[in-house]
């Protein structure tokens, strides 16, 4: 690049040379840099979704295990309930994560 330059300077119509591949180089890295902050930022949000979700899942989980023994005094079917509501509990999370 150097020597092009040297040539085309010794040219009388030549007055001066502007290289501009540093300039080029700052411009990408700008433009790349929001992108690789918006995947930081996706991957973030994800991890977090996935925390929520679990915790929910947990919390909800532990509500009907503590429910079970008055099911189960009440009708007897306290483990075809708690199979109920561990199927709608687990079908909610998967529709939630779509």
């Amino acid at each position: 690049m150097e020597s092009r330059s040297a040539k085309l300077i010794k040219l009388d119509g030549a007055k001066g040379i502007v290289q501009n591949t540093t300039s080029k180089k700052q411009v990408a890295t700008i433009v790349d840099l929001p992108d690789q902050i918006m995947e930081v930022l996706i991957l973030a949000a994800e991890l977090l979704a996935v925390v929520i979700l679990y915790n929910l899942t947990n919390l909800n989980v532990s509500e009907r295990i503590r429910e079970l023994p008055t099911i189960k005094v009440l009708d007897g079917l306290g483990v075809l309930v708690y199979r109920r509501l561990k199927t709608v509990d687990m079908l909610g999370a998967l529709k939630s994560v779509e």
